[in-house]
């Protein structure tokens, strides 16, 4: 849980920094918008980025997906913790590496932004603790 926190506080620190450059000026950062994020299971970069954008002075509605239902539910619960409207979250199970799944996520990005996407967040990854590129880990450097 420390180290969820730490992610979410330097995640936060670094969009502060870029808020004060781009992000408080950019068109599609506005209540109401739809960020679709990738990879956002609890305690990552990409749930880290939803918390972000649902709340203010953002408050856009975000459509989380990951490929772990559990994660998804934790993140969920997380985000509605922090005063974040269930209006505004919508969780969807997806295997990015799966077609199927995806044309399912776009189907449900499509239902919940009422025909549009206004941010498009790909974070989803795979690691392994041995990754070593040079050294035929193919599915991680297929995938990424």
């Amino acid at each position: 849980e420390r180290q969820i926190q730490r992610i979410l506080n330097r995640t936060t620190s670094l969009f502060n920094q870029l808020n004060r450059r781009t992000m408080s000026t950019h068109p599609a950062l506005v209540p109401g918008n739809l960020a679709v994020i990738t990879g956002a299971g609890y305690g990552g970069i990409g749930y880290s980025i939803a918390a972000l954008l649902a709340s203010k002075p953002y408050d856009m509605s975000v459509l989380i997906a990951d490929n772990s239902q559990a994660s998804l539910i934790q993140s969920q619960n997380k985000l509605t913790a922090l005063g974040i409207s269930q209006d505004q979250i919508k969780i969807k199970q997806t295997d990015v590496t799966k077609y199927s799944e995806m044309e399912e996520l776009v189907k449900a990005a499509y239902e919940f932004g009422k025909g549009k996407v206004d941010v498009l967040v790909l974070n989803a990854g795979i690691q392994t603790p041995t990754a070593d590129f040079g050294n035929g880990k193919e599915e991680v450097r297929a995938f990424n």
